[in-house]
């Protein structure tokens, strides 16, 4: 099956709203042919992945803006815990949105990434 049927159907699914066609189009491009299996078997090695990278968040010194959906059931908010105690310069944001939030709340999620760049990375 084409990876763009799948990832058309999770985002349908997950969104329960319509979305503009041209962005539609996006999600279907970035997942077309063989590129959602190989999301998928990206995703399949976070256990493993992520307890070495949790092995090395301290480490890491740039400031980190993680924007995240209060509604979102497969990356929930509560991970946000977990990166601001062991990210040294980091910095949450929940918007009322799902796992989409780039797409329920574009202006307030716009809003923050340019808050952040224009300085907001270097508040304490």
């Amino acid at each position: 099956m084409d990876g763009a049927v799948v990832a058309l159907a999770a985002v349908d699914g997950l969104l329960n709203e319509a979305l503009p066609s041209d962005v539609r189009a996006d999600y279907a491009a970035a997942s077309a042919g063989r590129r959602f299996v190989e999301a998928v078997a990206y995703v399949r090695w976070y256990p493993r992945d992520l307890a070495k990278l949790g092995e090395a968040l301290a480490s890491i010194s740039t400031p980190v803006l993680g924007i995240w959906g209060e509604k979102d059931p497969l990356v929930p908010p509560i991970n946000a815990n977990l990166l601001l105690q062991k990210l040294p310069k980091s910095r949450a944001i929940y918007l009322d949105a799902g796992h989409f939030v780039w797409e329920q709340q574009p202006e307030a999620y716009a809003t923050a990434v340019l808050d952040w760049v224009k300085g907001g990375y270097a508040a304490p």
